[in-house]
């Protein structure tokens, strides 16, 4: 019987062998970055021209697996990344970029931040779709199941006009709402899923549909398999955080100091946004009859802000010290990856802020303690959250936590 084989693509350094990311799988289609000496500067750096690929070479790659892989008649998983929207560092080429640039949609966006990203992801679409069609000439579209997601999103106009931000880095609905979309054997075909779901629910999907044993150990999703016959069950409770304030690339922090710390709870009906360093700012947005998350209904609705933070409090997500620092070796190409993955914001910072906290009672806001713990006094029970102060210079206290 032929085993399993397990294949992985991707396009940006980040996600590159160099960090162990081909752990567990048999290919590995990495690349390394060029190291270089920026001019006038002591530091080593990865040349932003070659630390990333556009999807129609990645497409390629995966093309040309897929037909190893059907040669040796294998069960086969395998994992494609795209970056393509994610920068404008390595656009479509010019005559593709000149010909979606007037496609019916994309001309119509006045906005050219806005206009380059629907190309771009026009491009990436396109390059799906080779994908695909390669999948289904080879034979393989019946016996294949086909998950397609994000990371995030990013506010472009809309978002700056509304939130005042136009990229990520936050937790309002442009940013965290981003497609799943299934297709093969036991997704029934045109169904739509109105429910809530989470990117943490795709791993154990694709585990039953591919007649694999869930998962061992504690995970935080589940399958959506029976949703997807059944849809309208209700919505799944979805989280999120976004750390700025350990990060020093976060430079939105200086026009939205309310930012450095956000930690999300929905329920589908609500949503919370909870700011631990300015608690004052919060934000509380019905999302039923607020889909754009327009109004800030905080003030209004104390006992749903204590009931979503008192969700938050249940999973302890807090991060109140900065990142460990990435380790690397002496040479320049460990030095050389640092200062890439700091370029792009995945590295702790050499200078962070500072934060001093406490914890606090999401009921009782009166009370203040040195640790986390259950508020028991008045039979409140309540987990307590952290609430504190920040500042950009690195002087203040450390956390505290039992």
């Amino acid at each position: 019987m032929p085993r399993d084989r397990t294949g992985a693509i991707h396009s940006a350094f980040p996600v590159s062998a160099h960090f162990g990311r081909d752990q567990g799988f048999d290919d590995f289609d990495s690349f390394d970055a060029k190291v270089v000496k920026r001019e006038g500067d002591n530091k080593v750096g990865w040349d932003v021209g070659t630390y990333q690929r556009r999807s129609e070479e990645t497409t390629a790659r995966a093309v040309a697996w897929l037909e190893s892989a059907q040669a040796g008649d294998e069960p086969f998983f395998l994992w494609l990344h795209y970056w393509d929207p994610h920068d404008p560092v390595m656009l479509p080429p010019d005559a593709d970029m000149q010909r979606l640039r007037y496609d019916p949609g994309t001309g119509d966006l006045q906005d050219a931040q806005t206009q380059q990203y629907a190309i771009e992801v026009r491009w990436q679409d396109q390059n799906l779709g080779t994908l695909l069609r390669a999948i289904d000439q080879a034979g393989l579209g019946d016996d294949t199941v086909i998950a397609l997601t994000a990371d995030h999103g990013q506010g472009l106009a809309d978002g700056k006009a509304i939130h005042r931000w136009a990229m990520h880095r936050m937790l309002y609905r442009e940013q965290v709402h981003v497609p799943l979309i299934l297709r093969g054997p036991g997704v029934p075909a045109g169904a739509r899923v109105p429910d809530q779901v989470r990117t943490a629910d795709v791993a154990p999907t694709l585990l039953e549909l591919a007649g694999l044993p869930p998962f061992e150990e504690r995970v935080d999703g589940v399958s959506l398999v029976d949703r997807a016959s059944n849809p309208g069950q209700g919505d799944r409770v979805a989280y999120g955080e976004q750390i700025n304030g350990y990060d020093h690339n976060a430079g939105m922090r200086r026009s939205r100091p309310d930012a450095a710390f956000l930690y999300m709870v929905s329920d589908g009906e609500w949503k919370l946004v909870f700011k631990p360093h300015m608690p004052g700012a919060s934000e509380l947005f019905h999302v039923g009859v607020d889909p754009r998350e327009t109004r800030n209904v905080a003030a209004q609705n104390p006992d749903i802000m204590a009931r979503l933070l008192a969700d938050l409090a249940e999973r302890n997500p807090w991060v109140l010290e900065p990142f460990p620092k990435l380790a690397v070796g002496d040479d320049e190409a460990s030095q050389g990856a640092k200062d890439a993955l700091g370029g792009l914001g995945y590295a702790a910072a050499e200078v962070e802020g500072s934060g001093t906290w406490w914890w606090t009672c999401p009921v009782h806001a009166d009370v203040r303690s040195e640790k986390r713990a259950r508020h028991e006094e008045g039979g409140c029970g309540r987990i307590m959250v952290p609430i504190g102060t920040w500042s950009e210079e690195p002087d203040a206290g450390a956390a505290k936590d039992d």
